[in-house]
């Protein structure tokens, strides 16, 4: 039994909010405005929406499952910390998910990473892929396919068919660049036992 503004516990059809015995509708444009600060909606004995001031809280039972709250969206936590916030749990993608999308500052939506259905991780960008470790980059995939790992300690020319070592400018199929002039600044070819061997390095 609902009861209504006039206290007759009967909606009619005239009224905004319209109940035909299974299902309740809201006319368009009204909404449902609760007077107590704290809210909450019950579906069933388990399920319960919560309306407590500027959050919103999905809950199965006792458990908190999800919460709206300042802008932020948690999923196992009461104070998600950005937009989304997963604490506890991983985050599944479906069998038919195939990408997560990023959006470049052009304005263009692109695949970014994701599963190609072989069992294989496919990382995608219109630009470089930079790794990073402790903000520092340590590998670049460059948009022309060249590879180098701390700007020039190694450098992949893939359009040359070239790798320079200290060098990012490989003048031959290698191409290695002495960092001084000592003995231990060549290439050394060394004796398995470790105590013996060869060395090349320019004068």
């Amino acid at each position: 039994e609902i009861s209504y503004g006039d206290g007759s516990n009967s909606i009619t059809s005239s009224s905004n909010l319209q109940f035909d015995g299974n299902n309740m509708t809201l006319a368009s444009g009204k909404y449902i405005y609760f007077n107590d600060a704290d809210a909450s909606i019950h579906a069933g004995a388990d399920s319960r929406l919560d309306i407590k001031g500027e959050s919103i809280t999905f809950a199965s039972g006792s458990t908190e499952v999800m919460r709206v709250n300042g802008g932020g969206l948690g999923i196992g936590t009461s104070a998600p910390a950005e937009k989304l916030s997963v604490v506890g749990g991983n985050i599944l993608l479906g069998t038919n998910a195939k990408y997560i999308q990023f959006v470049n500052n052009g304005g263009t939506q692109f695949d970014a990473l994701g599963y190609d259905g072989n069992n294989d991780l496919v990382l995608n960008t219109p630009s470089d892929i930079i790794f990073k470790r402790n903000g520092t980059q340590n590998v670049r995939i460059k948009s022309n396919d060249d590879f180098l790992v701390d700007t020039d300690n190694l450098y992949v020319d893939v359009s040359e068919n070239s790798v320079g070592i200290n060098t990012d400018t490989p003048k031959a199929t290698l191409d290695i660049k002495q960092s001084g002039n000592d003995w231990e600044d060549g290439i050394l070819l060394q004796h398995h036992n470790t105590d013996t061997g060869w060395n090349f390095h320019a004068e």
